[in-house]
C-alpha cells in the first residue's frame, strides 16, 4: 500500500488552473447468446482518478505540482488533495457508522426519491467536523484526520443516529513515475504558461 505523507497537500492553484477526471467502478459483465446481459461487481467501491495539467497553468502554480512530485519521489508516496466538485459532507450525507472494530465517517451517495444508496469511506477528514448524535451536536466527540475513525464522547446505542458535517481530502499518488511540460507561452518568467500534456494522480484505497 502506497504510504501517505499527510503533511502534503496539493496546492489550490494547481486545481484552479484546470482539473478533469472520472469515477471508476470494477463490474465483470457477461452476455449470453439470447443478448441478456448478467454482471459481477468485482469493486465494492469507488476509486477516483485526476488529470492536472491539462490546461496551461502559471508558472508558479506548476512549480507547485513539480514540488509535489519532487517531495512525494514521483508517486513512490502519496499526499492529500481537495476534490473541487466533492470535498464536503453534510448533516444530510454525512454518516457515521460502527465497522465492527471502530466508529467511522461516511458519505453516502442516494439518488433522489430512492432507497438504494451506498456509503463511501472517508479516511482524511479535515480538522473541525462536527458530529451529532440524535440530532444533537456531541462536543466531545472528534474524527481523527489520518484514519476517519470516530471517538465518541458519551458512546452511542444500535439504535442511535449519528451523522457528522465537514470538508475532507482524497489520499491520492502520481500514478507515473514521469511527467512531461511544455512552455506553451514565453516572455517574462512570472507570465510563462507551463502545459502537461496531463499529469494522472490516482486515489489510493484505504
Amino acid at each position: 500500500m502506497v504510504m501517505i505523507l499527510s503533511d502534503i497537500k496539493l496546492s489550490n492553484r494547481v486545481l484552479a488552473a484546470g482539473i478533469k477526471g472520472k469515477t471508476m467502478r470494477k463490474n465483470m459483465r457477461t452476455a449470453n447468446q439470447g443478448g441478456f446481459v448478467s454482471a459481477n461487481i468485482l469493486w465494492h467501491d469507488s476509486l477516483r482518478q485526476y488529470e492536472v495539467g491539462i490546461v496551461p497553468m502559471l508558472r508558479a502554480a506548476w512549480a507547485d505540482l513539480e514540488a509535489t512530485y519532487e517531495a512525494t519521489y514521483g508517486g513512490a508516496y502519496g499526499f492529500l488533495m481537495e476534490d473541487p466538485k466533492d470535498h464536503t459532507a453534510t448533516y444530510a450525507d454525512g454518516v457515521v457508522s460502527y465497522d465492527g472494530t471502530n466508529w467511522r465517517l461516511y458519505k453516502r451517495y442516494q439518488p433522489p426519491r430512492s432507497t438504494s444508496y451506498t456509503d463511501r469511506k472517508i479516511t482524511r477528514p479535515k480538522e473541525g467536523a462536527q458530529i451529532k448524535v440524535n440530532g444533537v451536536v456531541s462536543g466531545g466527540s472528534t474524527a481523527d484526520p489520518e484514519t476517519g475513525i470516530v471517538t465518541l464522547a458519551g458512546g452511542a446505542g444500535s439504535g442511535d443516529e449519528i451523522t457528522w458535517t465537514g470538508d475532507f481530502y482524497v489520499p491520492v499518488h502520481f500514478s507515473s513515475d514521469e511527467i512531461d511540460w511544455t512552455i506553451v507561452r514565453g516572455g517574462a518568467y512570472d507570465n510563462r504558461l507551463v502545459a502537461g500534456p496531463s499529469v494522472v494522480i490516482d486515489e489510493v484505497r484505504e
